[in-house]
Formats: C-alpha cells, structure tokens, sequence
C-alpha cells in the first residue's frame, strides 16, 4: 500500500467507481440504491450520486433502495454495508440529526436515544416507529420505572400493537410480574376494545392473529392457575389429621 492509499484508508476514504472520492465513518447512515449485483454479496450501490462497489451484509435486488448502515469491517479502501434495521453498530451522531431531519422530528437527546434503542432493538426505524416510542416514553405512568415502560413499548411496537397507555399498562404487567393469568386477561380486554374500535379493513393480520394468540394462553393460564388450586387443595386435605372413629 502506497502512502496515498494508507492516507485514504486512515481517513475512511473509499474510492468509486466513477472517480470522485466518498468519505465514509463507521455508523454513518446513507441511503442508497443498487445498480447491479457483482457476485452473492458484491454489488454497485449508487450512494448521493456517486456509484461505490460495496459489499452487502444482507440480500438486495437490483434498484433496491434502503438506509445502509457503514459497518466496521470497511477497511482497506472496501466498504460494507448493511441495512439500518439490521441490529449492530450504533448509529453515528451526525446520521442522527440526518434520520432525525427525514423524519421532521426535533433534533433533541430523546430522539437521538430512542432511535439509538430502536436501532440496538431490531426495530424498523422509521418516522411512524420514533413518533410513537417517543410519544409512549413521555407518559409513563407513575410508580412505572422508565426501563419497565421502555420495555414494555419495544415489546409492542415489535409485536405491531398500538403504543398506548391502554396497550402498554397490561403489557408492562405482563413483562413486569402481575400474575400472568390476570394480566393476559387484561391485555386481551384492551386488544379487543382496539379491534372493536378499528374498521375491520384497517386491522393488520398480526393484530387479529395476537388477537387470537392472547385469548388462548389467557385460556391456558386460567386452567393452569385453576390446576394449581386443586393441588394445593388436595394437598392441604391430605395433611388434615383423620377425624377419630
């Protein structure tokens, strides 16, 4: 490696196909779209204009656009890439402002930290996503410790269920050690009462098949508290001393 090469490398500078220089960080996000695929992994991405050979860290077709994310193992003057929802590397500060401006969402630390935990997650960033974490991370409720909530709501958003109070409450219950019977029977009640609120068209499958999924181990937790009962009854009986003849 010459000592051009070694400069371009220790500044993260990769070098397209077209001639001009593209400088890249490790984290930083850059939206970009394939031209055509070189092999299984290697690809053309067209990056702001400017055509990279890259390698892909995850399948894409050809004119497939998508936020991609500079991984740590570009070195030596190669890049690679990998979808944003994918979970790793923390997201670089200035493609937080970027994502942030996409969105039209203010530029605060909140923001900033609820896209770096969506983002450590595996949830999709996207506007929809961000609004809703962080409308659901500024309610919580009291005697609710944030960490509780904030799981809580990454629960749901994976899960496709609605971040609000009505969803989140019996959900952190769940999570958060209410007896399960009583808390799948809660987060039934409010899944229903959202169902029967929504026009049937609107309602994703995954929602009617939770729907389903929850009314089921409801069923499966009240039987199994139901057995218990039992078992602690017989067991208390057998222990009684026998009456005298």
């Amino acid at each position: 490696m010459n000592i051009g090469e070694l400069l371009r490398s220790m500044m993260g500078e990769i070098q397209p196909k077209d001639g001009k220089t593209l400088e890249l960080k490790v984290g930083q996000i850059l939206r970009g779209v394939v031209l055509q695929m070189l092999s299984e992994q290697n690809a053309l991405v067209n990056i702001g204009g400017v055509t990279v050979q890259a390698k892909l860290e995850a399948p894409m077709q050809p004119r497939e656009a998508a936020l991609l994310q500079v991984q740590p193992e570009s070195v030596g003057g190669t890049v690679v890439l990998k979808p944003l929802n994918s979970v790793g590397t923390a997201i670089a500060e200035q493609s937080l402002s970027d994502l942030l401006k996409e969105f039209a969402l203010p530029d605060t630390s909140a923001n900033r930290e609820t896209l770096q935990q969506l983002h450590r997650e595996g949830v999709p960033i996207n506007r929809e996503n961000v609004a809703a974490f962080s409308r659901a991370m500024a309610s919580v409720p009291e005697g609710v410790s944030a960490e509780d909530w904030q799981n809580a709501a990454i629960l749901a958003i994976k899960k496709s269920l609605p971040l609000t109070k009505a969803t989140l409450e019996p959900l952190n219950a769940v999570v958060n050690g209410k007896p399960m019977n009583e808390a799948l029977s809660s987060l039934r009640n409010e899944l229903e009462q959202y169902m029967a609120a929504t026009p049937e068209a609107e309602l994703p499958a995954v929602v009617r098949q939770a729907g389903k999924a929850l009314a089921e181990l409801a069923r499966l937790a009240g039987s199994a508290v139901a057995a218990e009962g039992r078992e602690a009854e017989a067991g208390r009986a057998a222990a009684q001393p026998s009456a005298p003849a």
